[in-house]
C-alpha cells in the first residue's frame, strides 16, 4: 500500500519477530476516542495526532493538552490514558513495537519516559513518513521483519533530532568551538584555555556545548582523535606505541583503553579487519 492514506481505518498487525524486535500493530484511525481509561501496555507505542485536540495523563503525574501535531510515546508498563474530551474525536496514525533495540534506546536515554510528548511540523511531511511505515508492502519472511525494525529507528532518529536545539545564532559559536577542538589532535588540549578562548569559563562552556551537540566536548575531541587514530592504522602506522605517539596520549596502554572504549574493538583488532574491509572494496 503506497499511496497516502485517506479518511480510512487502515491496521496492520503481529509482524514476524526479528532478533531487534518487531512492530506488532499499526494503523490510521480517522476517528478515534483515544485510550479514556487508564491502560498499563506491555509495549511500545507511538500516536501521532493528525486532527483534534485532547490530553494525555500517564502514572508519573505527567499531564499535557494535546493538540494536532503531537506526538505521544507510549512506554511499557506505564499506565496512561489520552484521547479527545467531551465525545469529540480525532484522527491518529499509531504504531505499536516491542524487542532489544528498543530497550537499548530506553537504557541510552534515547527513548525517555519523562518525556513522552513532542510536537512535530509541519504535519503532512511527519504524516508522510509515518505512513511509509503503515503503507510499505509486506512480503513473507524474515527479511521484511528486521527492515520494518531498521525503518522505524530511522524514524525515532528523525523526531529525535528534530526535537534537538534550534542552533540558529549559536551556529557560529559551535562552529568556533568545533574549530579550536579539532585544531590540533596531536596532543591533549587544556578545556580552560578553549574555555578563555570563547569568553566563558569550563564548566559554562562544557554545559553549552553538551547541550547543543549531545556530548561534552572532551569526548567529542577524544573522538576525532580516535578518528584520527583509525585513519593512521589504515594508512599502515602500525604499532600502538607509534599512533600513541603522533596523537600525543601518554602512552600505548592509555591509547588501547580509549580506542576500546570508543569503538569497541582494541587496535589489534581493528587492523585485522581493515584488509576485510579493503577486499570488499576491491
Amino acid at each position: 500500500m503506497s499511496h497516502r492514506i485517506q479518511n480510512q481505518h487502515f491496521r496492520h498487525a503481529y509482524s514476524p519477530a526479528s532478533p531487534l524486535g518487531r512492530l506488532t500493530a499499526c494503523g490510521f484511525q480517522a476517528a478515534s476516542l483515544g485510550v479514556q481509561q487508564w491502560r498499563t501496555y506491555r509495549e511500545y507505542a507511538l500516536v501521532y495526532v493528525l486532527s483534534g485536540k485532547g490530553f494525555m495523563d500517564d502514572e508519573q503525574g505527567f499531564h499535557a493538552e494535546i493538540e494536532a501535531g503531537d506526538l505521544m510515546f507510549i512506554y511499557p508498563d506505564i499506565a496512561h490514558r489520552y484521547g479527545p474530551k467531551n465525545n469529540a474525536v480525532w484522527s491518529e496514525i499509531y504504531i505499536s513495537f516491542s524487542g532489544p533495540v528498543f530497550d537499548l534506546w530506553q537504557s541510552q536515554g534515547l527513548l525517555d519516559s519523562k518525556r513522552p510528548l513532542r510536537h512535530l511540523e509541519p504535519i503532512a511531511e511527519w504524516q508522510r513518513r509515518f505512513e511509509s511505515i503503515l503503507g510499505a508492502p509486506r512480503r513473507n519472511g524474515y527479511a521484511p521483519a528486521l527492515t520494518e525494525v531498521c525503518r522505524l529507528q530511522d524514524l525515532l532518529a528523525d523526531i529525535l533530532l528534530d526535537q534537538g536545539p534550534k542552533l540558529g545564532a549559536q551556529q557560529h559559536w559551535l562552529d568556533c568551538a568545533i574549530a579550536l577542538l579539532e585544531a590540533d589532535l596531536s596532543g591533549e588540549l587544556d578545556m580552560n584555555d578553549i574555555a578563555k578562548n570563547l569568553g566563558m569559563n569550563y564548566e559554562t562552556f562544557r554545559k553549552r556545548f553538551t547541550q547543543l551537540t549531545q556530548e561534552p566536548p572532551a569526548r567529542y575531541r577524544l573522538v576525532r582523535r580516535i578518528e584520527r587514530a583509525c585513519d593512521l592504522m589504515r594508512a599502515g602506522v602500525a604499532t600502538d606505541c607509534e599512533v600513541s605517539d603522533m596523537l600525543g596520549f601518554c602512552d600505548a596502554s592509555y591509547f588501547s583503553r580509549c580506542f576500546r572504549r570508543i569503538t569497541g574493538n582494541s587496535p589489534s583488532t581493528f587492523r585485522k579487519l581493515i584488509p576485510r574491509r579493503q577486499e570488499l572494496v576491491t
